[in-house]
C-alpha cells in the first residue's frame, strides 16, 4: 500500500472518530451521568494500583476535592481503621470480588465521620485493577442508634427500678404483645384479648369504673387509669394501674398502643397505712378531748351514785349498783377508745413483773364467768420483769380473756381456760388457750379490727382487742392468734424484757411532815369542772379533811398565801391558766412538805409523772380516792428543782 492510500484511511478514521465525538457530545450522556454522580448521597471514590485517589462526585462541605485528588486514601482512615481498609481494598483488586468495610475517618470540621464502604474492581487502561468505592455515610445513624441503644438501657433501668410490665397492642390484628413482667403481674401465661382486659382480668368491684375509663383511653394520645384491682388465677389480688401512649397513622387512625402496668400494691398496702395512721392521729384528737369530758362527767357519777346507794332504801340498791356498773364499764371504754387510738403512753422505762398484773386480771375475769368454766394459771420461775405501763398490760389481758368468753360453748358445761406466763428467746410470753369454738381463718384475718364480735354475731363486740393490739405494739411487742374451728383458740402476748438500766427517778426530801393527823388533812383541789369539785369535796370532806376547791392556778396561789400549811394538793392536769411545771415547782417552795397528785382523766407521760408525787386517775371511786390521798401522805414529796 502507498502513502496516499494509507493517508487516505488515516483521514477517514479521524472523521469517523471526529464525527463520533460529536455524536456523543450532542447526546446528554455525560450530563446526565454527572448530574447522577452529583445526586448519589454517597461518596463515590476511584482509586487506583496505589490507592490514591484519582475522582471523587463529591465531597464534605468545607473540603476540596483539590486536596483529595492524588492523595492517598488511608491517609484520611482513622488510625485504628487503616489495616482493615487497606485488607479489604488489595484482597478486592487482587481477586477481582467485591467486599465491604466499616471505618471511622478522622476529624475533619471537629467531627469524626463513621462510614459503611462498599468496594468493587475497575479495570484501568494497562489492564490493571484498581478500585472504586461507594461509602455511604452512616454518622447520624449510628449515633442514633446508640442514642436508641441507650435510651432503652434507660427504659430498662426505670422498668427494673419500677418493675412495670411492658405490652403492645396493633390495632389494626388487635394482637397483644406482653412481656416477661406483666404475665408475672397478671399470674398467667396467655396473652388475654384487648376487649376481654376488663371480664378476664379486673376484680368484679373494679369492673364499672374501669369500662367508663376504657371508654375514653383509645381516644386521647395519652392515658393514665386509675388505681384498680385484678383478679388472678389463684384468687390472688394485686392493685394496679396502667399507662399507655396511643400512635396514631398518617390519616389520623390509631395504629398501635403501647404501655405498661405498674403492681402498686405495696404502694397501696402503704397509703392504706398512711391513712389509718392519719385516722388514728384524728381519732386520737378526738378522743384525747372526750376522754377528758367524760372522765369528768364519770367523776361525778360514780362517786354521787356511791353516795346514793347509802341512803336510799334497800329495794333500789341493785338499781343503785346497776347504775354504778354501767359507769365504770362506760370508763373502760373511754380507756380503751384512747388506748386505740395511741393516746396512751406507755411507761416503758419502768420495770413491772408480769406474773402479779396477769394474776390480778383472772381474780377479776373469774368473777364474771358462768357454772363449768375453769381458769388455770401457770407462771414460771423467774420471769424477768418488763418495761410496761401495769395498768395497760393488765387491760390487755382482760380485754384477752373477754374475748375467750365469746367463744364458749353457749351450753353450760366444763371448759377450762389456761393462762400461761413464761420467758422464751428474751421475751416474755403470756399465752391464753382456751377449748371453746375457735375461729375460722376469715376470721382471724379480722380479729383485731375494732367490734369484730359483734360484727360476727359473738356478743355485743366493741375495742377490746383492737385496744390490745394497740396497746402491745406501743409496748414494742406482738400479739398472735392460732385457731381454728372447733378447736379453741390460743392467744400469744409477747413482751420484750426489761432494759438493764437505772430509773430516772427524782430523788425525794426527808422533810418532816406537817400533818400529824392523817385523818384531817388540808387538801386543796385545783379543777376547772365544777361538778368534779362538789363530789371530791363531798368525798374528802365526809372523811374528816379540811378543802379547798379552787378552778385555777391563780386561786390556787391565793389559797396557799393563805394557807402555807396545805398537805396535799389535788391538781387537774388541764385546768386553762397556768404551766404546772413552773405551778409545781412555786408549789414545792411556798410549801415543801405538801404532795402533790395529778388529777386527771389524760394519760401523764413519765417526764411530768416525776415532777409529782403520784398520779389519780379519773374517773375514780370514793374509796379509791381516799385510798389515793392516804399512800402520798405516806410517801416523801419530791425534792424541788431549787433543791437539786
Amino acid at each position: 500500500m502507498d502513502d496516499r492510500t494509507r493517508i487516505a484511511e488515516l483521514e477517514q478514521q479521524l472523521a469517523m472518530l471526529q464525527a463520533r465525538v460529536e455524536h456523543i457530545q450532542r447526546t446528554d450522556a455525560t450530563p446526565f451521568l454527572a448530574s447522577v454522580l452529583a445526586a448519589v448521597p454517597a461518596f463515590i471514590t476511584r482509586l487506583d494500583a496505589d490507592l490514591c485517589i484519582k475522582y471523587m462526585n463529591r465531597v464534605s462541605p468545607g473540603v476540596s476535592k483539590a486536596d483529595l485528588i492524588g492523595a492517598q486514601l488511608l491517609d484520611f482512615v482513622a488510625p485504628e481503621y487503616v489495616e482493615t481498609a487497606r485488607s479489604c481494598i488489595e484482597g478486592v483488586m487482587e481477586t477481582g470480588r467485591p467486599d465491604s468495610y466499616r471505618a471511622d475517618g478522622i476529624p475533619m470540621n471537629g467531627r469524626v465521620g463513621h462510614y459503611d464502604v462498599q468496594v468493587t474492581p475497575v479495570s484501568e487502561p494497562d489492564g490493571s485493577l484498581g478500585a472504586l468505592l461507594i461509602t455511604t455515610d452512616i454518622t447520624d445513624s449510628r449515633l442514633g442508634a446508640e442514642e436508641l441503644a441507650h435510651s432503652r438501657q434507660r427504659l430498662q433501668v426505670v422498668v427494673g427500678a419500677t418493675r412495670m410490665g411492658l405490652w403492645s397492642l396493633d390495632m389494626k390484628t388487635r394482637a397483644m404483645r406482653w412481656d416477661a413482667r406483666t404475665f408475672e403481674i397478671f399470674g398467667v401465661t396467655t396473652t388475654p384479648e384487648w376487649a376481654d382486659y376488663v371480664t378476664d382480668a379486673v376484680h368484679p368491684d373494679d369492673q364499672a369504673r374501669i369500662r367508663r375509663e376504657q371508654e375514653g383511653w383509645l381516644q386521647k394520645s395519652r392515658f393514665v387509669s386509675t388505681p384498680h384491682r385484678i383478679v388472678r388465677p389463684n384468687g390472688d389480688v394485686r392493685w394496679v394501674q396502667m399507662t399507655a401512649s396511643n400512635h396514631f397513622d398518617e390519616e389520623g387512625t390509631l395504629a398501635r398502643v403501647v404501655g405498661g402496668h405498674l403492681d402498686v400494691t405495696e404502694q397501696r398496702g402503704l397509703e392504706d397505712e398512711l391513712r389509718e395512721t392519719q385516722r388514728r392521729e384524728a381519732v386520737g384528737a378526738l378522743a384525747g378531748g372526750v376522754a377528758h369530758r367524760f372522765n369528768n362527767l364519770l367523776t361525778a357519777i360514780i362517786p354521787s351514785l356511791e353516795f346514793l346507794r347509802d341512803v336510799v332504801d334497800a329495794e333500789h340498791v341493785p338499781v343503785v349498783d346497776d347504775a354504778t356498773h354501767a359507769g365504770h364499764r362506760a370508763a373502760k371504754l373511754v380507756r380503751s377508745l384512747a388506748a386505740y387510738a395511741g393516746t396512751r403512753r406507755p411507761t416503758g422505762g419502768e420495770s413491772h413483773a408480769v406474773g402479779p398484773i396477769v394474776e390480778r386480771a383472772v381474780d377479776v375475769f373469774r368473777r364474771d364467768l358462768h357454772e363449768g368454766v375453769e381458769v388455770t394459771v401457770a407462771i414460771e420461775d423467774d420471769v424477768p420483769p418488763i418495761g410496761c405501763d401495769p395498768g395497760a398490760i393488765g387491760l390487755v389481758v382482760s380485754n384477752v380473756l373477754a374475748n375467750t368468753r365469746q367463744v364458749l360453748p353457749s351450753v353450760p358445761g366444763p371448759t377450762l381456760i389456761r393462762v400461761e406466763v413464761r420467758c422464751l428467746d428474751g421475751e416474755v410470753c403470756i399465752t391464753v388457750e382456751d377449748d371453746g369454738r375457735g375461729y375460722s381463718e376469715e376470721e382471724q384475718r379480722s380479729i383485731f379490727q375494732p367490734f369484730f364480735a359483734a360484727r360476727r354475731g359473738r356478743g355485743e363486740g366493741g375495742l377490746g382487742l383492737a385496744t390490745a393490739d394497740a396497746i402491745v405494739h406501743e409496748h414494742r411487742g406482738t400479739i398472735e392468734v392460732e385457731s381454728a374451728e372447733g378447736r379453741g383458740t390460743t392467744m400469744t402476748i409477747r413482751l420484750p424484757v426489761a432494759d438493764a438500766m437505772a430509773h430516772d427517778e427524782r430523788p425525794r426530801t426527808p422533810v418532816e411532815a406537817s400533818h400529824a393527823d392523817r385523818e384531817h388533812l388540808r387538801v386543796l383541789l385545783v379543777d376547772d369542772e365544777e361538778l368534779v369539785r362538789k363530789v371530791v369535796l363531798r368525798t374528802l370532806r365526809d372523811a374528816g379533811h379540811k378543802v379547798f376547791a379552787v378552778d385555777n392556778d391563780e386561786d390556787a396561789k391565793y389559797v396557799l398565801t393563805q394557807h402555807p400549811d396545805v398537805d396535799l394538793l389535788l391538781l387537774d392536769q388541764s385546768t386553762p391558766t397556768g404551766t404546772h411545771s413552773s405551778f409545781v415547782a412555786e408549789v414545792r417552795e411556798r410549801c415543801p412538805a405538801a404532795r402533790i397528785l395529778y388529777f386527771t382523766g389524760h394519760d401523764v407521760s413519765r417526764e411530768m409523772a416525776a415532777e409529782v408525787d403520784g398520779v389519780v386517775q379519773k374517773p375514780i371511786s370514793r374509796s379509791s380516792l381516799l385510798e389515793a390521798v392516804t399512800r402520798a401522805i405516806d410517801m416523801p414529796p419530791v425534792l424541788a428543782d431549787s433543791a437539786e
